[in-house]
């Protein structure tokens, strides 16, 4: 994806400048231009770094290599403690992988470079690099003359890695905010099981047609014609659309929970909890206890999360989901992945028509009437939120509606899901906003029904779980340490690193799951 360019026919070779260093010249298309003075090479390099380096920022990702002139200032300055750089064009790295500077940089402690292929595979890793956050500041920088050469190539590199250190950032503050209630979520609910059903399970065992709800304004009246067409869709329920369409007398086949905090419950409060055993579920083991002990009949997921490594990775095959910002990209994840061709979104606003935030009977609508009083209508809380940091986006007549980042990040995210989803036929009812690929519909198109074969019995025992993998225990301990670094304060990475250990050997004292989990020196 990224190295299409290098394969343009070029010559790469040094030439010595007047002051006895060497210059760097690239050949493509009949045109030469060196990538440095043909003088002073080295002032160049000098003069990029004042208009370039940053105080305080201590790790820089540069884009392309050439001499090295430009990234040598930023090795030698003290506050710099990381660098990596790319260097797509295997070519280019090949010429130049045997003068001096670049051998220096080839062994540098500071220094990490990568080259060819691995560039890619750098990118994809990104997202899982949470050590990286215990730097002040990332930058990406590249020098120009190279840029200019491989315009397309480096600008197609830049974005990708500023959206998946964008993605790495916010799973970071996630991960580091719930990282107590996730290790607990996770021993609670594997504590008192013998083995799990995967997600797996229901993957291409079924056909057809399906409804997916969220819990937007407009499922109010998707959930009317939901009763009317109900025999010719699947139904899949976010947790946060249960209780509206439980509510109404709709009972979904499917249910899906992402969130781990105690909130969720409050989705499922107040409704019969015999009923509930019996629906499917989509859940994690990270998913809040009383919420997973609610369904009976689970699907379990597994995110990127440390604790997943505990298991052999055969089990994690199918079954690991990257990254789903909202309940919504995972039920549409799954959806996908059970094989329905046409799929219907319903209660997907991505902003807030008529000044609200939720549907009717969901738990936020439930809570907002409760906070209601003569003095302050619901109305008007619902409106000083929606006012509160709102954004503002266009809606499908043109007409500019107030969203929210978070909305819009979830839009984005559905729609590169959907962009990968292949010539499935996807619906979006009464959105006010519109999404790509997606026919938006007043009224709901007829079905043409739904097959499900069942689902099959891909189990997990329980008992495989590894206690003794010291990479997972240090993943473990590398959350409570962002959990330090980012909600307490704490600068210093070892200190953070040393209360990090001392919480964990703590709290596996008091483990109640029944599960030994033992922490020593040696494993951090």
């Amino acid at each position: 994806m990224y190295l299409i360019e290098k394969r343009c026919p070029m010559k790469v070779w040094t030439e010595i400048t007047e002051d006895g260093q060497k210059t760097l010249f690239i050949e493509r298309n009949g045109k030469s231009q060196p990538l440095y003075s043909r003088h002073a090479p080295r002032k160049d390099g000098l003069r990029f770094f004042r208009d370039n380096h940053e105080k305080g920022c201590d790790f820089y990702i540069f884009i392309g290599l050439g001499l090295g002139y430009q990234i040598e200032p930023f090795v030698l300055e003290p506050g710099v403690r990381r660098m990596i750089i790319l260097e797509p064009v295997k070519e280019l790295f090949t010429a130049v992988q045997g003068e001096d500077i670049i051998r220096k940089l080839l062994v540098h402690p500071k220094v990490e470079i990568c080259t060819g292929e691995d560039v890619e595979r750098f990118i994809r890793a990104v997202k899982t690099h949470y050590e990286w956050l215990f730097y002040k500041k990332i930058r990406v920088l590249s020098y120009q003359p190279i840029r200019r050469i491989f315009e397309s190539l480096y600008s197609e590199l830049e974005r990708h890695i500023k959206e998946e250190l964008n993605s790495l950032i916010g799973d970071a503050l996630t991960i580091a905010k719930f990282s107590v209630l996730w290790l607990k979520n996770f021993f609670k609910n594997v504590g008192t099981l013998t083995h799990v059903r995967l997600v797996s399970s229901l993957y291409n065992c079924s056909s057809g047609s399906v409804i997916i709800t969220g819990a937007g304004p407009s499922l109010d009246c998707a959930i009317i014609q939901i009763k009317k067409k109900r025999k010719d869709f699947f139904l899949i329920a976010t947790d946060a659309s249960f209780k509206p369409l439980v509510r109404n007398g709709i009972t979904p086949d499917l249910l899906v929970s992402i969130d781990p905090g105690p909130h969720v419950y409050s989705h499922f409060s107040g409704l019969n909890k015999n009923a509930l055993s019996s629906i499917p579920a989509v859940l994690s083991f990270l998913s809040f206890p009383k919420v997973f002990e609610l369904f009976g009949d689970r699907y379990i997921f597994f995110t990127l999360h440390p604790t997943t490594y505990f298991y052999p990775s055969e089990y994690l095959k199918d079954t690991v989901i990257p990254r789903a910002m909202s309940v919504a990209s995972l039920a549409l994840k799954v959806a996908l992945q059970m094989g329905f061709e046409y799929i219907l979104l319903a209660g997907f606003d991505f902003s807030y028509p008529g000044i609200r935030l939720y549907a009717k009977d969901t738990f936020f609508m439930d809570y907002g009437l409760s906070q209601n009083s003569r003095f302050i209508p619901f109305q008007t809380l619902e409106a000083a939120t929606v006012r509160k940091g709102s954004q503002q986006i266009e809606g499908k007549n043109g007409r500019m509606l107030s969203t929210s980042y978070n909305l819009i990040d979830y839009m984005k995210e559905i729609e590169g899901i959907i962009q990968e989803s292949g010539n499935r036929k996807i619906f979006l009812f009464d959105g006010t906003v519109s999404l790509k690929r997606v026919r938006q519909v007043a009224v709901f198109p007829d079905g043409m029904g739904y097959k499900c074969s069942g689902a099959r019995n891909i189990k997990m025992p329980i008992g495989d779980i590894n206690l003794d993998n010291k990479s997972t225990v240090h993943g473990i301990m590398t959350t409570l340490a962002l959990r330090y670094r980012i909600y307490k304060n704490v600068d210093e990475v070892g200190v953070a690193y040393e209360r990090a250990r001392e919480y964990l050997k703590i709290y596996t004292k008091k483990n109640r799951s029944g599960i030994k989990f033992e922490i020593h020196d040696s494993d951090i």
